[in-house]
């Protein structure tokens, strides 16, 4: 390895292990959305308000992203009650395996 790769090296390992705006998943929209939901965690009104705009401004300023689809979440964080539900650990543990499995089979067999 040449001693000029070893900057590029350690930029690609800081670039990894340090989050930065730049680099989080979804971009900054979405550490916006996690710092709205935490401003308007007891306000159940302005933590819909909040999805519903990001979602929007996400169709508005990309339509062919269909992350504008998180808006259907809404319905879950409605029904939301605080509580803690079922422990149907093993549930998951195979079901969503098994989901992944299946789509995957369905898309190799759709695009053939």
């Amino acid at each position: 390895m040449a001693s000029q790769d070893m900057p590029l090296i350690i930029k690609q390992i800081f670039i990894f292990f340090i989050p930065s705006v730049l680099t989080v998943e979804g971009g900054p929209i979405f550490i916006l959305l996690a710092l709205m939901f935490h401003i308007f965690r007891n306000k159940k009104i302005g933590t819909y308000l909040t999805l519903v705009l990001v979602s929007l401004f996400i169709f508005i300023s990309s339509p062919q992203n269909d992350q504008w689809m998180m808006v259907f979440s809404l319905l879950p964080i409605y029904l939301y009650n605080g509580e803690e539900g079922r422990k149907e650990k093993w549930l998951f543990y195979i079901f969503y395996p098994l989901h992944i499995i299946v789509l995957y089979l369905l898309s190799t067999l759709i695009f053939l």
